[in-house]
């Protein structure tokens, strides 16, 4: 069994993005086992964000998020 690092909860209400490492951990295992819900468990994250990213992933072809807008300095 592949033993995997558990997630930090939100802290004060507040979202994280995925690691890089997260994100190669959803998508190896969604390659060999091929179901959100088993992937979801293995990656210790729930089966909303897996299917968000893979959806995501799958859409843009790419792992990183989106430019942000910012303040012009």
């Amino acid at each position: 069994m592949v033993k995997v690092p558990k997630y930090q909860k939100k802290i004060d209400g507040k979202r994280r993005e995925l690691s890089n490492v997260e994100k190669g951990m959803i998508i190896a295992f969604f390659v060999i086992f091929g179901v959100i819900s088993t992937v979801s468990v293995l990656a210790g994250r729930p089966w909303s964000t897996v299917k968000s990213f893979l959806n995501r992933y799958y859409k843009r072809g790419r792992t990183s998020p989106m430019i942000r807008s910012a303040r012009s300095p």
